[in-house]
This record gives C-alpha cells, sequence and structure tokens, in this order.
C-alpha cells in the first residue's frame, strides 16, 4: 500500500468516527430538548413547578394569608414555566445550530477525502496542507467543551 493509500485510508477512518460522533451529539440533542432527559434544567423546573402545584394543594382553606400565598405561588409558576419554555427553545436551537456547522465541517472534509482519492501520486501532497487545516478544524470542533 502505498503512503497516498494509508493517508487516504487514515483520514477515511477519523472521517467515519466523525460521523459517528456527530450522529450521536444529533441524538443526544434531541433527547436533551426533550422533557424525558432526566438531567436538564428544565426537567429540574417542570419538578419544581410540581412541588408549587403541590404546595398550592397542601395549603390551608381559602383565608387572606392563604389566598395572597397562592397568588405568589402563581406568579411563581408562570414565572417558572416561562422560564423552561425559553430554556427548552434555546437548548434546542443551540444544539441544532452546531449540529449544522459539524455536518457542514463534515461535508467539506469528504470533499477533500474526494479531492484526495482524485490526486495522482506526484500531486496529491500539495493537497496536504488543506487537508490537515480540515481535519483539524473538524476535530477540534468535536473536542468535548465544544458540544452540549
Amino acid at each position: 500500500m502505498s503512503t497516498k493509500e494509508n493517508y487516504e485510508k487514515k483520514l477515511q477512518t477519523q472521517l467515519d468516527e466523525w460521523g459517528t460522533e456527530i450522529d450521536t451529539l444529533k441524538a443526544n440533542a434531541d433527547h436533551v430538548s426533550s422533557d424525558r432527559h432526566p438531567q436538564t434544567i428544565a426537567t429540574a423546573m417542570h419538578q419544581t413547578l410540581d412541588k408549587l402545584n403541590s404546595l398550592k394543594k397542601d395549603s390551608e382553606p381559602q383565608t387572606s394569608a392563604t389566598s395572597s400565598k397562592h397568588l405568589t405561588l402563581d406568579k411563581l409558576q408562570a414565572t417558572v414555566a416561562s422560564h423552561v419554555k425559553d430554556l427548552q427553545t434555546s437548548v434546542t436551537y443551540l444544539h441544532v445550530a452546531h449540529i449544522t456547522a459539524l455536518q457542514s465541517m463534515q461535508k467539506s472534509a469528504r470533499e477533500k477525502l474526494a479531492e484526495l482519492k482524485q490526486a495522482d501520486e506526484g500531486t496529491w501532497e500539495d493537497l496536504k496542507p488543506s487537508i490537515e487545516r480540515t481535519w483539524k478544524s473538524l476535530g477540534g470542533a468535536l473536542r468535548p467543551g465544544h458540544h452540549f
């Protein structure tokens, strides 16, 4: 196997691994943006809403003091519900934007690999700097801390 073929194989393997990572991120993003994910802030806020409902139900029969307490709990509940909705929208948007950017980088990497495969033995090394930049960009975007 030639040096070019080894390089192509190495790049293809890395691209395949990154494809799997991107697919996993997409699946996780779909999961995180739903209410079912147990570790999201949105779920914690929903639990808070449930606790507020429980407090309202457990309070004494209506007196002026408990009526005032209910109004405060109602306002707090409405505020928390609004924040839950805003948070879910933001998280979903950020995940979609990040994954879209990763998919665009992945497409560029595939195109670079196709260029390499088309290049002949005498010119393929001229493509290496551009390929390395593309691979570094995609690899960096997939590092922990760059995604959710």
